[in-house]
């Protein structure tokens, strides 16, 4: 995936309360009786989608880059097909941002991508590394 990648959404129907195609209620879910394997999907054919990688920004223009990713994440979280997203801060690296979605499919990425990065927010990127992939399975 390019440095003028689009932003990240995510979010699954039974996180917080069921939907379409999930058989796991809010209740068992918040009781902490939900398991990923608790979920069916309607189409068997589609893979869990994985999107993993990093950003480099300059150290000193982090944090204001991550402050402008949080409404970013939290509309994933709360998309429709959203199984995790995160956009944090590396440990290590303090011009590095690591970035780690997981989508129940690759239509739900499809549907939560919208127009790309900000022009700001493309601007402070001085590389990136992000790529998706497709997992065919899932151990607990």
């Amino acid at each position: 995936m390019a440095a003028t990648a689009t932003p990240y959404r995510s979010s699954i129907a039974c996180r917080y309360g069921g939907g379409a195609g999930c058989d796991v209620d809010g209740d068992e879910f918040r009781a902490g009786r939900w398991t990923p394997s608790s979920i069916r999907r309607s189409n068997k054919e589609e893979h869990m989608i994985i999107v993993a990688g990093h950003l480099l920004v300059r150290p000193e223009e982090r944090e204001h880059y991550l402050h402008g990713c949080v409404s970013v994440v939290e509309q994933a979280r709360s998309s429709l097909g959203c199984l995790d997203f995160a956009i944090t801060a590396d440990l290590v690296d303090p011009g590095r941002i690591d970035i780690f979605e997981r989508w129940e499919s690759q239509a739900a990425v499809e549907t939560f991508r919208g127009s790309g990065v900000s022009d700001e927010q493309g601007a402070d990127m001085l590389d990136a590394s992000v790529a998706e992939y497709d997992v065919a399975d899932v151990r607990p």
